[in-house]
């Protein structure tokens, strides 16, 4: 698991912090342009989704990217978004964004097996907190 410690060359973290615990669930070394995945199970389609972040200069997270098998009901959530473009390859539908979050919100699902990869490690948020937990995944400068 990641240290706690904010010690990189750039002195900058991806924090998970807990609305309901009021605390610092994981504090992670990143670095400017760094991409993360979160990938979970979709809540009605039951298809998997792969959503891809990157730590921008500005300290934000920005959405740069969601993957999924089909294009359904629901599925299409961005498209409404001026700043999507929504791709199919024959095999996956690739969402095309660029949002920025600070912090992005994300509430712990009871059956979405949501996984955070970053720098090689995965982390089962189920693990850090308790279905329907709010966290805030931010990027912080101490």
């Amino acid at each position: 698991m990641f240290s706690g410690g904010c010690l990189n060359d750039r002195n900058i973290c991806l924090q998970i912090y807990s609305v309901k615990q009021n605390r610092v669930l994981l504090s992670i070394p990143v670095q400017y342009n760094d991409v993360f995945t979160l990938d979970y199970i979709h809540s009605s389609e039951k298809t998997p989704i792969c959503d891809y972040f990157t730590v921008t200069g500005a300290g934000t997270l920005l959405l740069t990217e969601e993957q999924f098998d089909w294009y359904a009901v629901g599925l299409e959530a961005h498209a409404g978004y001026t700043d999507s473009e929504i791709r199919f390859d024959g095999r996956k539908t690739r969402v095309l964004l660029n949002r920025e979050f600070d912090p992005f919100p994300l509430r712990v699902g009871w059956v979405a097996r949501q996984v955070m990869t970053i720098r090689g490690q995965s982390i089962a948020l189920k693990e850090l907190a308790d279905p329907g937990d709010l966290l805030y995944i931010s990027i912080v400068e101490p």
